[in-house]
């Protein structure tokens, strides 16, 4: 992992579960979205390298000047703590990428930064 660290809060931020819980009714039925509310506020943190849940999750790097990216990468550079990303875990095996249910800026913010950047994780199944 990277000497350079990015400073994460324990837990997810209110917010952003409210935002990982509109996303996901949006992609699950209720029931399921409900529980994977509930997961996320259980599991613990699980550092990985920026680059690595970028991969995972298969989605495009967003560019740096993008104003939530770039007031990530500012964030960090002052130490300020962010929130944990919340992923809902793929399937290699049947080519289900790993789903960003909150953090996406997060993760770009931390690339840019550096690509090897820890990144706070809370990944559910």
């Amino acid at each position: 992992m990277s000497k350079k660290l990015a400073f994460w809060e324990k837990d997810p931020s209110p917010d952003d579960l409210n935002a990982a819980r509109l996303y996901l009714t949006m992609v699950l039925s209720p029931e399921a979205a409900r529980k994977a509310l509930s997961q996320f506020q259980r599991v613990s943190n699980t550092l990985l390298e920026a680059k690595d849940v970028l991969r995972a999750s298969d989605l495009p790097l967003l560019e740096e000047d993008e104003p939530k990216v770039a007031e990530v990468v500012r964030r960090i550079e002052k130490k300020k703590k962010l929130s944990p990303v919340l992923l809902l875990r793929g399937d290699a095996r049947k080519g289900v990428p790993m789903t960003v249910a909150d953090g996406y800026h997060r993760i770009c913010g931390s690339f840019y930064f550096d690509k090897k950047c820890p990144v706070a994780c809370r990944i559910i199944s």
